[in-house]
């Protein structure tokens, strides 16, 4: 194969080195596009380089194509070794010269002028944006002496909080470069990942690209806030945090139409975001959801989520926010209706998701996953009516919540099956309670004040007073 295949060949092997670049580049979001394009890039390039050998075969052997033009170039010159260890210097393959320019700009308008398609072309182009991209993140990778030598102290988050913010500057400029690159070669494309589709879909191209630069230059600087903070949150960040975000809304808003950012809310924003990971599989129409949303958005704009995140909120604070959650949970449930929140929470529910897990796995009979979950409740209310009885002493309702354990494991294995029982049994929070010693509820409002959180679905509920212990606690008052 003639030696011009060589630089090809290069460059494809970059790209499994910058596979492994991404493990050291730092918390950029603009990464993950960019990786999930790699696979796809990949294959283009191998059918590619394929195309290219066989052309540059033909073009070896036949000096017709080399008349074509009288200025031509090297493309590469490789230094064999015999086998007494002299060596000898490879004839020189030669191309055209509008080919070889072609190749070395790696222009998608000059390779297709040189001749190749537009689908090669393209995959040329980003063949030699990810050679270029690799050989930059090769430049911020440490290169002290010891580093393989003491590996346990080093690791790609610890490399980069050691760089400059030069160097993390460039870093940021050459994943621009290189998204920017991708971008131009394979417009929305860019965006596919095994994942989803493309992001902003929704809007016209123009208001696509500049909502990605938007979200680049944000995603940048609040990865540097997150750095900074190292693992502690002061209040000064939390004002950095709140700042970005409104200026980084405002910047949206913008940049689209008011139609466009409604549709941009919608589609996009944390409550969005928050809705689908929640209940999005089981909300059947965009009435239902425009309702959650507005809901969901309200709750979102008092409480964004990076206020509560690094240990600096107050204790009203989060007293606040959790009163805050069950009510929004409430004001759902009204909106939707009895019938639909139930559906949603028993989606959103890891213990049904659980149970619907086990009973695919294990071939049980249809409905034992739904007749499982309702004798939750069952035990839900067995244990409180227990929990209720101020005549018991504290041993004796423990023992006998302990028993009430024992018995739903049995029933758990008449359901389930040894193994199913085992393995639900200790997942699920309920059995877990009731082998502590205490009752619980499927109901938000028995929970204890502070104890809220949207994917939660059974809580522990306060056991009363024994009559005894309340009586000598009034005898010495």
């Amino acid at each position: 194969m003639p030696q011009g295949d060589n630089r090809l060949s290069v460059h494809l092997s970059r790209l499994h080195v910058l596979a492994r670049s991404f493990d050291f580049v730092g918390p950029s979001s603009a990464n993950y596009s960019i990786y999930f394009s790699l696979a796809y890039l990949m294959k283009k390039i191998l059918l590619l380089l394929l195309i290219l050998s066989l052309a540059a075969n033909a073009v070896w052997l036949s000096r017709t194509l080399v008349s074509k033009s009288t200025a031509s170039v090297s493309i590469n010159s490789a230094a064999t070794k015999t086998p007494d260890g002299k060596s000898k210097q490879a004839a020189n393959a030669k191309l055209p010269a509008d080919l070889a320019a072609a190749l070395a700009s790696g222009d998608a308008v000059a390779l297709k002028a040189a001749g190749f398609s537009e689908d090669d072309a393209r995959s040329l182009t980003i063949g030699r944006a990810f050679a270029k991209f690799a050989a930059q993140m090769k430049t911020f990778r440490p290169s002290t002496p010891d580093t393989d030598a003491k590996y346990w102290k080093n690791s790609p988050f610890s490399n980069y909080n050691k760089m400059t913010s030069e160097q993390r500057a460039a870093m940021n400029k050459a994943q621009r470069e290189l998204s920017e690159a991708m971008r131009v070669a394979m417009g929305d494309d860019a965006d596919l990942n095994p994942f989803g589709g493309n992001r902003y879909g929704f809007l016209p191209a123009a208001k696509r690209d500049e909502l990605r630069r938007i979200e680049q230059d944000y995603g940048e600087m609040t990865s540097e806030i997150y750095r900074q903070q190292d693992g502690i949150q002061l209040p000064s960040d939390r004002a950095k945090m709140k700042l970005l975000r409104e200026e980084k809304e405002r910047d949206i808003a913008a940049a689209l139409t008011p139609e466009e950012y409604q549709q941009y809310q919608l589609h996009d924003s944390s409550a969005a975001s928050s809705i689908r990971s929640r209940f999005g599989d089981v909300i059947q129409n965009e009435d239902d959801y425009k309702k959650i949303f507005a809901l969901q958005k309200n709750f979102d704009d008092k409480y964004p989520n990076d206020m509560f995140g690094g240990g600096t909120s107050s204790k009203d604070e989060m007293q606040a926010r959790s009163e805050a959650q069950r009510k929004l949970n409430e004001d759902i449930r009204a909106a939707i209706g009895e019938e639909n929140y139930a559906a949603f929470q028993r989606a959103n529910d890891t213990d049904y998701k659980s149970l619907n897990s086990l009973q695919t796995r294990l071939n049980l009979p249809t409905g034992t996953a739904d007749q499982v979950y309702a004798l939750r409740d069952t035990y839900a209310t067995q244990s409180q009516a227990i929990n209720a009885n101020a005549e018991l002493s504290f041993k004796d309702r423990r023992d006998q919540l302990n028993a009430l354990a024992t018995q739903a494991k049995n029933d758990l294995v008449a359901k389930l099956g040894q193994e199913g029982a085992d393995a639900y049994a200790q997942r699920a929070q309920w059995m877990q309670f009731l082998k502590n010693g205490s009752a619980f509820s499927t109901n938000a409002k028995d929970a204890p004040n502070g104890y809220s959180n949207p994917s939660l679905t059974v809580y522990p509920v306060r056991p009363a007073m024994p009559t005894n212990v309340r009586k000598a606690s009034e005898t010495t008052q």
